[in-house]
């Protein structure tokens, strides 16, 4: 049809502008944000990583943000623990870099050290409680320690608060558990 014929066409003049964006604005979060996005739908996991991990340091407050950096980041990650040492070295560089510390939290979770990822996670709730993915992993750990309840609360108080503008995972998890 038409329309595939068009998308490519559309994506490559997109990222033509985003280019020259990227440019003008290289710490502008919302272009970072928006560009990661486009490499992302290109299929350049790597550098939508590397966007929107720049846009979440610029403005870790943005909606999904960190969702999107992680799902980029760990699309296809061939050396985790290589992507772990970097980002324990930023934190021992900076002992606030609570960007960091939340992807370390997740790296743990699938490395099922659910009691160390709730602990880093823990430490950053606070500061990203306005993002939904950090109360999945949550309580995905908590449900992987036996702690069914409270991880069905917390997930339920989070479909309660986002709605249906919440992280799909939030009722992906609920349906697993």
């Amino acid at each position: 049809d038409g329309l595939s014929v068009e998308r490519p066409k559309l994506l490559i003049e997109d990222q033509a502008l985003f280019d020259q964006a990227l440019e003008r604005f290289p710490e502008d979060p919302r272009v970072l944000h928006e560009a990661g996005a486009l490499l992302q739908a290109l299929g350049d996991f790597p550098g939508s990583a590397d966007l929107f991990e720049r846009s979440a340091r610029l403005d870790p407050s943005r909606p999904r943000v960190l969702m999107l950096w992680l799902s980029s980041a760990l699309r296809h990650l061939t050396d985790r623990a290589a992507f772990a040492r970097r980002l324990q070295a930023n934190l021992a560089q900076d002992a606030g870099d609570d960007v960091s510390r939340f992807m370390l939290g997740v790296l743990q979770h699938y490395e099922n050290d659910f009691e160390g990822s709730n602990q880093t996670l823990s430490q950053v709730e606070s500061v990203f409680d306005h993002e939904a993915r950090v109360h999945v992993y949550l309580a995905m750990n908590d449900f992987n320690l036996g702690r069914r309840d409270e991880a069905l609360t917390r997930l339920e108080q989070q479909i309660a608060r986002y709605g249906g503008e919440g992280d799909p995972d939030l009722y992906y998890c609920r349906a697993e558990i």
